[in-house]
């Protein structure tokens, strides 16, 4: 059963053994160097600032992922969205469930009037599962790519990386902006 909790320290060193990522477009993701790995500072660079928010994902006891804001302003009703899965549990609908009780607990609990989020264009089976939920297109938004070079093998995202553009040693790639409004949210479950 998926369920979630606030992020806590100890469920890092879960997370951190989730498995790798094999296809380099998402190796951004895995933990690194297990054995230098400190869990402990990867806390507090995800949950240390005081606009965002992060929630461990659980399958039963066993933390398989993370979503939560990025940034989160109550005041001004929005907050933006991260979500990862580790790369074992990805194509089981544990990530729909996960962002299904994170959209209730961001537009009942936390009465946010709109969430955001930047998806890469080259995260197909993202882009699929936001919009099943109701996330729309809103432009576009460039991202820092995490790696030096560009995997431009991947011949069938060779526009992605034609509309990237190269800053100060940097990659950034133009990525797809998608909302939710709350009252769209109510209105799809019919609240």
């Amino acid at each position: 059963m998926i369920h979630l909790a606030p992020m806590e320290p100890e469920d890092v060193l879960w997370l951190k053994n989730w498995g790798q990522f094999e296809d380099d477009l998402f190796k951004e993701y895995n933990f690194g160097d297990q054995e230098n790995f400190n869990h402990l500072a990867w806390y507090r660079w995800k949950t240390g600032h005081f606009l965002s928010d992060y929630l461990t994902i659980f399958l039963d006891d066993r933390p398989i992922g993370y979503v939560g804001f990025k940034t989160k302003l109550r005041v001004l009703g929005f907050g933006v969205l991260g979500v990862v899965l580790g790369p074992d549990y990805l194509d089981r609908g544990y990530g729909t469930v996960a962002l299904e009780l994170f959209l209730k607990y961001a537009f009942l609990k936390e009465s946010l009037r709109v969430l955001y989020l930047i998806v890469a264009p080259y995260n197909l089976r993202g882009q699929h599962v936001y919009e099943k939920l109701g996330f729309q297109r809103a432009g576009i938004h460039y991202y820092r790519y995490p790696f030096k070079d560009l995997p431009t093998h991947h011949r069938e995202f060779a526009g992605i990386w034609e509309g990237g553009i190269q800053f100060l040693g940097a990659w950034y790639l133009p990525g797809i902006r998608m909302k939710l409004k709350r009252e769209d949210y109510l209105e799809r479950r019919g609240l």
